[in-house]
């Protein structure tokens, strides 16, 4: 990620390309996979935002090819996060660097906190995000 965009705070994880791809129903995202090419490889991701949720959420696919989500705000300073799959890290976008494991524990940089990590149930393509 350039400077720039890190000085801005700029996450360089999109939104879904297709906003249909999911919804929230009685507590729990419901992504339809067949929507969401960029979850297919390993290394994609996507951010949901709005539609009735009270957190923002960071969907990603690790090198393994397994689904990861977690609440997309940065313990130090709330900013949004981004996946860095070559390193199996989640990472703020800006120039503070927060970085944390996969489970959401912090790994260096000026945050203090874990983030909360939901439960991901996959099956076929439908994805289940538990937010409780």
């Amino acid at each position: 990620m350039g400077f720039i965009k890190r000085l801005f705070g700029i996450s360089v994880t999109p939104s879904p390309a297709d906003s249909s791809c999911w919804e929230v129903k009685d507590g729990q995202i419901l992504l339809d996979l067949t929507k969401a090419p960029q979850l297919k490889n390993p290394g994609g991701a996507i951010r949901l935002e709005n539609k009735g949720l009270d957190k923002r959420v960071l969907v990603f696919c690790d090198e393994q090819g397994q689904l990861h989500a977690m609440h997309n705000k940065c313990a130090c300073a709330g900013w949004r996060l981004d996946p860095h799959v070559s390193s199996s890290t989640v990472q703020c976008c800006t120039l503070g660097m927060s970085t944390y494991s996969y489970d959401g524990q912090v790994i260096s940089g000026s945050a203090k906190e874990p983030v909360q990590v939901f439960e991901v149930e996959r099956e076929d393509n439908t994805v289940v995000i538990n937010l409780a």
